[in-house]
């Protein structure tokens, strides 16, 4: 059946890389015509089996800007000259992109072409030249691939020394050259010089020869005293780390004319480019690695040193002006911005902190027995939290699913990571924890095997298993375009139980840090023909480029304050092909906060390069500003390393608020504070009434005022009392913008209400006038005693549901948002299921005739309801705080901004090249405008 399928399948799309739902449509609409009914499962398998052997699309058109156009470039012309003989690197790279990586023709196609374009933007091999670039990705989205496509590459067309940086740690260089050995030399480097040659990877394709040189190995990193070659004709290929000894020893060796090098060109690829090598002290006295790696590069006549990074700001921090003959690295000639396609097996910003949010999990730090973020490395870890048996839980049903859907994939890596301390000693401790625990399960599955399920489930170790198979959305409920049925529907869980039992007998804890070198690192190769199930312990260490193979399960809660550090701890992102559905991120909404100031600098980086490559424009003469974090008061959260941006400045800008929607997600829990808020909102309703305004309906019944003065509402919000910790919803700046009235004449005001919820409750109605009594909105939330405030944690740590938005709409207006909602162009997020998305705030408020929209809301607090077995989210001082407030509810309050061309101010931070262009545009203008616009 399946070779037959899949054959039709090839037929009908010709073996070209499409979106999963396309592929499951084609499946149902024309296999199943000529092959009669297929069931659910059978539809995924073939599915399944095309993706995983013709791929899918990896990357959408990057963008580039660059000192002159790509076809002028020296490459080209070289291309064109050479024949296929000449080509042999990339040959084998690319075969070795689809026989051993498996990626389908697409994407190694995508991968070839992204490490030409950079190559031409590099400096000609056979030229007295010098280029300095950068290339930038998403985070563990391939740019190991593109830069082994690229050194490939260079050695086809004259390069003969590539120097890979492979970041600071013992671990990195390793997982490096173990890449490279695989992906460009084609053997194990520490077998080269002896009399077997292991060959590997790209050795075992072609004519099977190694033809790079290394002059590092998995087992040692660069001694000049060991790196000789008897074949200076074929490149020399370097993988060190970012140290202080090891760069000496490779500046001094790598001199042109010199010891064994005759070559008069290199190849810099600095891997993590912005860890380390950015110069933290000042430009007559640059810090150490950044001076060897400069030394390095002027060392040769012809050197292009190009930074690879997930995370750009320090790197677009450093001063460009050129010291002749010592220039930084400020990527002055190109940056290359690699994107992933939405619809590729890619798991990252979009499926985690975008879309639906179904792979996120929110951690509780009141939780018993919760690491605290900012803990000493004494802390005790004396038993695992319960969010923490549940990860683990959650990770041994996602391994056993995996085994159960077969395709070969029973014998793939799986992962978890654990990444909650910095502290080795802690890391001891939480291992320790996890090792108990994953015995504990061990015995009682094995125990149990052999008794019904209801026996079984008297057990707390099993019944917990068994609630998250249960009730976690990633197995309860349709999780991949095109199955109608929930993996726990599809899969019951007692025919899964089995699995369970051999899974968790696999299961291997280990510490990845400093401590733990060489043969005490795990080993996935020694896995290689069973595939490992690995729970894996760390800081640092799993915080900067090392890949945790097939991780599914992150359990993560650090302290940050910085962008860069903060993405780069994101190391559960990755391709996941067959199994992205099982992915799970757990962490506290605080984390979550901050990867979301994280991803709007990130979406407004990506605004501006756009804008950039349109107008030509390239890194030298075009700054670039990065948007702080706004959440800055909170968090400490900064673009990155203040000792990396010290050629920056901050200014406040002026944008717009069309389309915006703000609220308050943190309250005060103090009554005087409520009281300002209460008096405001009653204050205002008496003031309406008053006017000869009634309370009207919408279409969905809900409390509405319409058209009211924007003197009214800017009164109104100028009262309000609100905690500093709401960065968008500033009273003062808003108040200010709606008196003035440039956009808006009139607004609606809405009153949200719980409904038949909070009346099941038999709670009391809140009580604006005599003539109006309203439910209150029932919302969880989360509370630190040490604070003042909570954070609401219904609907993704927001205050409102979207469809709020929808209040007053006429039909059509609700109509037209529908549609908006469908435009990809306005969304970053890739449609989940079959059927329309569904219209989300811009959208409602992005309709024509629409007013700007006020929402208030009288909250009552709730404990989330917990199953029965796991109390950990009562704690006392939350249950204190709701008997506390009684019956006097908390106001919130929202605010859309229909869509005009309206200006709010959000602080950004300038590289210096922008601080030039700042200047000179607004010295010349003096308008009142613009004075509100000057640097601060």
């Amino acid at each position: 059946m399946g070779f037959d399928a899949n054959s039709i399948l090839y037929g009908i799309l010709n073996g070209q890389a499409v979106s999963h739902e396309d592929v499951i449509k084609t499946i149902e609409t024309y296999v199943q015509r000529l092959m009669g009914p297929l069931s659910k499962r059978e539809i995924e398998e073939i599915a399944y089996q095309y993706e995983i052997r013709y791929g899918g699309r990896t990357f959408v058109p990057s963008i580039t800007l660059t000192r002159k156009k790509g076809e002028d470039s020296w490459f080209f012309k070289k291309k064109a000259e050479l024949g296929p003989s000449q080509h042999a690197f990339e040959k084998r790279y690319y075969e070795y992109l689809l026989k051993e990586a498996r990626l389908g023709q697409t994407a190694s196609d995508e991968i070839i072409r992204e490490a030409e374009k950079v190559l031409s933007l590099c400096a000609d091999p056979d030229a007295n030249e010098k280029k300095r670039g950068l290339v930038m990705g998403d985070v563990q989205s391939g740019k190991t691939s593109n830069y082994l496509a690229l050194a490939s590459l260079a050695c086809d067309y004259g390069y003969k020394i590539v120097l890979i940086l492979a970041g600071m740690t013992d671990s990195l260089r390793i997982q490096t050259q173990e890449r490279v050995d695989e992906g460009l030399i084609g053997a194990v480097s520490s077998t080269i010089s002896e009399s077997q040659i292991k060959y590997i990877g790209v050795g075992l394709l072609g004519n099977g020869g190694h033809y790079a040189v290394p002059l590092t190995t998995e087992k040692t990193d660069f001694v000049a005293a060991s790196c000789t070659s008897n074949d200076l004709s074929k490149p020399q290929i370097l993988v060190v780390k970012k140290n202080k000894q090891i760069l000496t020893a490779v500046k001094d060796w790598l001199k042109p004319g010199q010891t064994n090098v005759t070559s008069r060109n290199i190849l810099i690829i600095d891997d993590e480019c912005d860890n380390a090598s950015v110069n933290v002290k000042g430009d007559d006295n640059p810090s150490t690695i950044n001076a060897l790696i400069r030394d390095i590069y002027n060392n040769f006549d012809c050197s292009t040193y190009i930074g690879y990074t997930a995370t750009p700001f320090a790197n677009i921090f450093i001063n460009p002006d050129q010291i002749p003959g010592y220039d930084d690295l400020f990527p002055s000639d190109f940056l290359h911005r690699l994107r992933t396609n939405p619809d590729s097996p890619y798991f990252g910003i979009d499926k985690v902190f975008r879309d639906d949010r179904r792979h996120l999990r929110i951690l509780n730090e009141e939780e018993e027995g919760f690491l605290a973020r900012d803990h000493k490395k004494d802390a005790p870890f004396n038993a695992a939290p319960e969010s923490l048996k549940k990860a683990i839980c959650h990770f041994l049903l996602a391994c056993a699913t995996r085994t159960h859907r077969g395709h070969g994939d029973e014998f793939k890596h799986r992962s978890m990571m654990i990444n909650i301390s910095r502290f080795n000693d802690v890391q001891r401790l939480i291992a320790d924890q996890v090792e108990r625990f994953i015995n504990v399960l061990k015995d009682r599955l094995e125990f149990y095997a052999g008794l019904s399920l209801e026996r079984a489930l008297q057990d707390a170790e099993i019944k917990r298993i068994f609630d998250v198979y249960n009730s976690d959305d990633i197995f309860a409920r349709d999780t991949v375009a095109g199955r109608s049925d929930p993996i726990n529907v599809l899969t019951p869980f007692d025919e899964i139980r089995p699995i369970l039992l051999e899974e968790v007998k696999q299961i291997v804890v280990t510490i990845v840090n400093n401590r733990y070198k060489g043969d005490q690192r795990f080993n996935y190769k020694a896995y290689k023909d069973v595939g490992a199930r690995v729970i894996a312990i760390g800081g640092f260490v799993l915080s900067r480029g090392l890949t945790l193979e097939g991780l599914m399960t992150s359990y993560y809660s650090r302290n940050s304050n910085a962008y860069d550090t903060l993405m780069q701890m994101c190391r559960w992102f990755g391709y996941r092909p067959g199994y992205e559905d099982l992915c799970t991120v757990w962490m506290s909404t605080l984390n979550v906060e901050c990867f979301e100031a994280v991803v709007e600098a990130l979406d407004n980086l990506d605004m501006q390069l756009e804008m950039m490559e349109v107008r030509g424009e390239p890194p030298q003469s075009f700054g670039l500003m990065i948007q702080e974090s706004p959440d800055t008061l909170e968090t400490n959260l900064l673009v990155t390393a203040r000792n990396k941006s010290k050629s920056s400045v901050v200014v406040d800008r002026p944008l717009n608020f069309s389309g915006m929607a703000i609220d308050t997600s943190k309250l005060y829990v103090s009554s005087q504070a409520n009281a300002i808020n209460l008096k405001a909102v009653k204050e205002l309703y008496a003031r309406l009434t008053q006017n000869g305004q009634s309370i009207s309906h919408d279409g969905n019944g809900r409390h509405m005022f319409f058209d009211v003065d924007n003197d009214v509402i800017a009164d109104f919000i100028s009262k309000l009392s609100i905690p500093l910790e709401n960065k968008k919803f500033d009273p003062d700046n808003i108040s200010e913008f709606v008196r003035k009235g440039e956009f808006y004449s009139s607004w609606d005001i809405v009153f949200a209400t719980g409904g038949r919820e909070s009346r099941s409750l038999g709670l009391p109605q809140f009580e604006l006038g005599h003539d109006l009594k309203i439910d209150p909105v029932l919302r969880s939330f989360f509370y630190d005693p040490s604070e003042k405030i909570v954070r609401i944690a219904k609907n993704n740590n927001r205050l409102l549901d979207p469809g709020i938005f929808n209040a007053g709409l006429e039909d059509w207006q609700i109509e037209e948002a529908k549609e908006l909602a469908k435009d990809e162009t306005r969304h970053k997020r890739k449609k989940k299921t079959a059927g329309d998305p569904e219209p989300v705030a811009s959208d409602y408020l992005g309709v024509r005739d629409r007013k700007p929209l006020l929402v208030i809301l009288p909250i009552k607090l709730i404990q989330d309801e917990p199953p029965a077995s796991d109390t950990s989210d009562y704690s006392d001082a939350k249950k204190d705080l709701i008997d506390q407030l009684g019956t006097n509810y908390l106001i919130g309050f929202g605010i859309g901004f229909a869509g005009r061309e309206g200006k709010v101010i959000l602080r950004y931070r300038l590289n210096k090249v922008k601080q030039q262009e700042y200047i000179k545009k607004y010295e010349s203008q003096e308008s009142e405008e613009i004075e509100d616009d000057q640097p601060v």
